[in-house]
């Protein structure tokens, strides 16, 4: 004997709060009936057999019209009553927080209810742009700030660090979108809005974390102030859609090399919370600390090498005029401080990066003094002469780094107006280094 199959009722149209047991479409559904509740084919629309919606008999019809004025945005309350202005307020009336709700007021849309996990945000933060900018940064952007050093660091290990610490997600997401700004000029403006909106926040998240450094967070500050220098730079590029090179000048510059000064506060840091080791070294991210080049990779770099004989003839110089008394002997000791830590991270970085420009032009900064950047703040000739030659170092980095692209030129722009005899000298060596590099010695 065949098995009999039970019968059941398809519901198309059925009551919202029990279509899935097969409404019987009756208003009201037997189903609500019996758990003795309130049946949605008594108060909302219905849908027809080919999934549009019709609206329900015309007395429980709801639209702007009858519904309580309280219940509406004040934009619906002065709308037009045209159809296509009561089909987008329909709409708008559909997304109402329950919190606008007079307590006494049923709830008109219970199913959404449990979808509602906070209240609705303003829309000021589109998470649709976030999550294409750090699907950018993990396919496109790791890549141009890692040049194939660590790029599993890069890639996953920072992102990853980046979930836990909201400051360092949002300086991610701000170095990704100055880089899609730089890749698509035409939407330059948008996504400099973005990265700028991210970057303020990621600094307002680094300043408290600098405050109260702990062996949790140094691991994603170090990152995140490395960003910090990539954004700040990026964010100060020539204007190239202007057909100038209208760019960033020496003020911009001293601004790069404060915020970039946060990094030696978490270096120092990570090795004062635990004496027995360099916490950073020992953490995630501890490869971006150790050499990336070996005897058998390492290669000459003559330019850097003339530059570091520049250097050493131009803290001469400062010792004569000293003995001549045309330099102040404080003033003098202040700026060899920072020849000779200039001279040191050059001579590191060649022995210990495969991109040593780019490490000399992130590592100087770090440990620059308070007292040469209130020179550099008082236009002291001969403090701006040695920024001079750390242009001609940014400017070797040009041609790999997108974000420090045209810095070299505008700042050596600025400084050929400052300078005078004859510290004058200087920016024209630099700004010849700049045309004719393999000319200079």
């Amino acid at each position: 004997m065949p098995r009999l199959r039970l019968g059941y009722t398809k519901s198309r149209t059925g009551c919202l709060r029990c279509k899935q047991r097969r409404c019987d479409e009756n208003r009201p559904c037997r189903a609500c009936v019996r758990h003795g509740i309130e049946c949605s084919l008594m108060t909302s629309s219905v849908y027809s057999d080919d999934g549009s919606c019709s609206p329900a008999p015309r007395e429980q019809v709801i639209t702007p019209n009858n519904l309580p004025q309280k219940l509406l945005p004040q934009a619906l309350v002065q709308a037009d009553t045209s159809a296509e202005s009561s089909t987008a307020a329909s709409s708008n009336v559909s997304t109402l927080s329950l919190a606008e709700s007079s307590p006494a007021t049923p709830d008109r849309f219970p199913y959404f209810a449990k979808f509602i996990t906070e209240q609705p945000q303003d829309g000021t933060a589109n998470w649709v742009s976030d999550l294409e900018m750090l699907h950018h940064y993990t396919t496109e952007t790791y890549k141009t700030v890692a040049l194939g050093y660590r790029l599993n660091i890069w890639q996953v290990q920072v992102p990853k660090l980046a979930f836990s610490h909201v400051f360092l997600l949002h300086q991610l997401l701000a170095v990704s979108a100055f880089h899609l700004a730089y890749l698509h000029p035409d939407n330059r403006q948008q996504y400099s809005l973005q990265a700028s909106h991210h970057q303020s926040l990621a600094i307002q998240g680094i300043s408290v974390a600098l405050q109260c450094i702990t062996t949790e967070n140094c691991h994603a500050l170090f990152p995140a102030a490395s960003f910090l220098f990539v954004g700040a730079l990026a964010a100060s590029r020539p204007d190239e859609l202007a057909g100038s090179m209208q760019g960033p000048i020496m003020d911009n510059l001293i601004d790069v090399f404060l915020l970039v000064r946060g990094i030696k506060s978490v270096l120092d840091a990570s090795k004062v919370l635990d004496t027995s080791k360099d916490i950073i070294k020992e953490g995630p991210l501890g490869d971006l600390l150790s050499p990336n080049v070996t005897d058998e990779t390492r290669e000459p770099n003559p330019g850097l090498e003339r530059l570091t004989g520049r250097l050493n003839k131009f803290s001469e110089r400062l010792s004569v005029m000293e003995a001549e008394g045309q330099l102040d002997e404080a003033v003098r000791m202040v700026i060899e401080v920072e020849i000779a830590s200039l001279i040191r991270a050059i001579q590191y970085a060649i022995q210990n990066a495969a991109s040593p420009e780019h490490q000399i032009m992130a590592s100087w900064p770090i440990g620059m003094a308070d007292a040469y950047i209130g020179l550099l703040r008082q236009r002291c000739q001969p403090a701006v002469a040695l920024v001079a030659y750390y242009c001609v170092v940014m400017h070797a980095t040009e041609p790999k780094y997108w974000f420090s692209r045209g810095w070299s030129f505008c700042v050596l722009r600025d400084l050929e107006t400052l300078m005078s005899p004859p510290w004058n000298q200087d920016t024209a060596w630099a700004l010849g280094w700049i045309a004719r590099p393999g000319e200079m010695r």
